[in-house]
């Protein structure tokens, strides 16, 4: 299988192109005699052109480190032979969603009873499924049933899907709990659910390779190869969500000690003369929650997550600490986080959706805000400063 995959590798050089998402197919698929069941995927997704570069890593000979998976924005996995390590795996695919990659699972990872072939350790403990494993594959000729969310990215231009005589399928429809259901099989099996609170989670409840690499798998002239390139595209860029406001840069109220930040950014800090940033991403709806807040260019320290009911300042913001107070009003504490390399984001895994720590319902607008400890002697005696804010309206 490796010598078949380096003469894969030079093909991603003739996909890349600036400012598209780079992927990574990480897939226990098969041995040298059936590299088309990496081949085939792969082609599609360069096919789509929407990609920088797909390159593809064997998971039944190694577990890449997460330093490695950082080098792509966006992973899919299946199996259908045992991962080297399927503990490892989950393990640093776990910490790779943390740190803001986007995965996609497929058939058999989601569905086998085979240990090895699903993703354990955190993946399993700490709520990263969308669709939950080890419920047994149902095959049976079946095609695409009930679109839930029509209009969902992960669907666009998708208007044909048949399973082949096999069509490989999640048995148990049972997703995690606040998981969105975004498509059916034609007979109500899961074939495509989004995690309820990681935007940047998505299961595909299909095999991959298509009817060219396995002839009872899913036609290959119908459009599984866009579900497969629209699920990784979708995983790969945030879904931004909310307005930004209040920026320490000049444009607001003034810093306390013309300490300005970057545009679009907090105050200056310490550590960073940019100052910080929160950004939100995901979808902020009561039904189907997967908002989440995302700070950056902190210093490596506590930082405070915080809902407000209104903008300060009339948006401007208010000198405080060594930066500006965005969200008012009514104030909730979200959660309190510890950054890492200056960044950190809430929720993740298994935490309290924000729209329940929030007490949120359908029309709500709600700022939000990041709080952060900067203990270094810094403009003011105070010991904080805080990141930009951001409001949003919640849907139902």
């Amino acid at each position: 299988m490796l010598a078949v995959l380096v003469a894969l590798v030079p093909l991603a050089a003739v996909a890349r192109a600036g400012g598209l998402p780079d992927v990574l197919i990480l897939a226990a698929a098969g041995t040298d005699t059936n590299a088309i069941a990496y081949a085939d995927p792969r082609s599609r997704l360069v096919a789509s052109g929407q990609f920088g570069s797909v390159d593809v890593v064997n998971a039944g000979a190694t577990t890449p480190t997460l330093a490695q998976l950082q080098a792509y924005d966006a992973v899919l996995t299946w199996s259908n032979l045992n991962y080297q390590d399927h503990v490892g795996l989950g393990n640093v695919l776990a910490d790779y969603v943390d740190a803001g990659g986007g995965v996609v699972t497929a058939v058999f990872a989601n569905s086998t009873l085979t240990a090895s072939r699903f993703l354990a350790g955190r993946w399993l403990t700490g709520g990263y499924e969308v669709i939950v494993t080890q419920g047994g594959t149902t095959t049976g000729a079946a095609s695409l049933g009930t679109l839930h969310v029509p209009g969902h990215p992960i669907l666009a231009g998708v208007s044909v899907f048949a399973g082949g005589s096999s069509s490989f399928r999640p048995t148990s429809t049972a997703l995690t709990p606040g998981a969105l259901r975004i498509a059916d099989w034609s007979d109500g099996k899961t074939l495509v659910a989004q995690h309820g609170t990681l935007s940047k989670r998505v299961d595909l409840g299909f095999y991959p390779p298509s009817s060219a690499a396995v002839s009872t798998s899913w036609v290959g002239s119908t459009d599984g190869g866009l579900l497969l390139a629209n699920a990784l595209s979708f995983v790969a860029t945030p879904q931004s969500a909310g307005s930004p406001f209040c920026f320490g840069d000049g444009t607001g109220t003034a810093c306390p000690c013309a300490n300005a930040g970057a545009p679009g950014n907090g105050c200056a800090s310490s550590v960073n003369a940019a100052g910080a940033n929160l950004t939100a991403s995901g979808t902020a709806s009561i039904a189907a929650d997967t908002l989440q807040l995302s700070g950056s260019g902190m210093p490596n320290s506590s930082v405070l997550y915080f809902q407000g009911t209104s903008q300060l300042g009339g948006g401007a913001g208010a000198v405080f600490g060594d930066g500006l107070r965005c969200a008012g009003g009514t104030v909730i504490r979200l959660q309190t986080k510890s950054n890492v390399a200056g960044a950190s984001q809430y929720p993740v895994g298994a935490e309290v959706p924000i729209s329940i720590r929030g007490v949120n319902v359908p029309g709500n607008v709600r700022t939000y805000q990041a709080w952060y400890r900067n203990a270094s002697a810094f403009c003011t005696p105070s010991t904080f400063n805080l990141t930009n804010g951001v409001e949003l309206t919640w849907s139902p």
